[in-house]
């Protein structure tokens, strides 16, 4: 529990909201690591004037640019640029209260120099970084929004491709008396695939999950490999109330493996854990093999 890691970069940040905190911390790929450039702003008294090492991302939408010593550049509320009618008409009132765990993503484009930024709400938003100034909204701009939210979202590992889950609404099958059309209405989760410019490659349904607060949670990962890529989802089925992760092409979002023991059996894991605000898998590093680590529940450890 004393381990250090010595070559790992510590931050601290200080919340401007109520009970808000880091929900993302994304590195600058522009900031130079030599000695002399942290030097040169780690005492520096005017903090605009400093090349930002990292960008930070809160739950309300609070978006900062940090320097190196951790002095903030600027701050900016990118909810500010998602004004629909809805909101008007409840006013203003309940903003901090509804967005206090909207934001839950956050990724640097190196092609376009431009950070994205997803919402649990469903708003996909672009900033960039070099026209933003403290408090003002220039340079963030709405890519689009979906209406019924999106629950996670990864890059792809050569960043080309987005994979997000949200949702869509499928009549349920109904008997042969029943006619087409008048079936009710299931609200199923759905697998969907990006490029960089926010066209659609590919789209799937999966299963209906389960509604319990502890069970609703879906997680996504991307294998770290730049070809063969896979795709991987945890969520908890409402058919059999256990959670599975499922692997999926990459390319094709075609369905190619799910949670089985190897013993040939064929049963499912069991006990996979997923009420989680952070992932409980990933797969091994960089190019290696298809490897996919999960947390079990096992007894009363973990």
């Amino acid at each position: 529990k004393n381990l250090i890691h010595l070559t790992e970069d510590r931050h601290t940040y200080r919340a401007q909201k109520k009970n808000d905190f880091i929900q993302c911390l994304v590195p600058n790929p522009n900031f130079s690591g030599d000695d002399d450039v942290h030097d040169a702003y780690a005492g520096d008294s005017d903090p605009s004037s400093g090349i930002p090492s990292h960008y930070i991302l809160t739950p309300s939408g609070l978006l900062s640019a940090v320097t190196f010593s951790d002095k903030t550049i600027w701050t900016v509320e990118i909810s500010s640029v998602i004004a629909t009618e809805e909101e008007g008409e409840e006013g203003d009132d309940n903003d901090d209260e509804k967005d206090s765990s909207s934001w839950f993503h956050l990724w640097y484009d190196e092609n376009s120099e431009t950070l994205v930024a997803l919402s649990h709400s469903g708003a996909i938003v672009s900033i960039n970084p070099n026209n933003t100034i403290d408090g003002g909204s220039d340079g963030i701009e709405l890519i689009g929004q979906f209406d019924n939210g999106i629950s996670c979202a990864a890059w792809s590992a050569d960043g080309e491709v987005l994979a997000l889950v949200t949702s869509s609404f499928i009549e349920k099958e109904v008997g042969d008396e029943g006619e087409e059309g008048e079936g009710p209405l299931m609200k199923v989760p759905t697998l969907m695939t990006m490029n960089t410019q926010f066209e659609i490659l590919g789209e799937e349904n999966l299963f209906p999950i389960s509604e319990k607060d502890n069970e609703s949670t879906i997680h996504i990962c991307w294998n770290q490999k730049y070809d063969n890529s896979l795709i991987a989802i945890s969520c908890h089925d409402a058919e059999d109330n256990k959670r599975k992760v499922r692997i999926y092409k990459g390319d094709s979002l075609e369905l190619v493996s799910m949670s089985r023991t190897e013993d040939g059996s064929g049963k499912l894991i069991s006990n996979l854990l997923g009420n989680s605000a952070g992932s409980l898998m990933a797969w091994a590093g960089s190019n290696t093999s298809n490897l996919l680590a999960c947390v079990q529940k096992k007894g009363k450890t973990r």
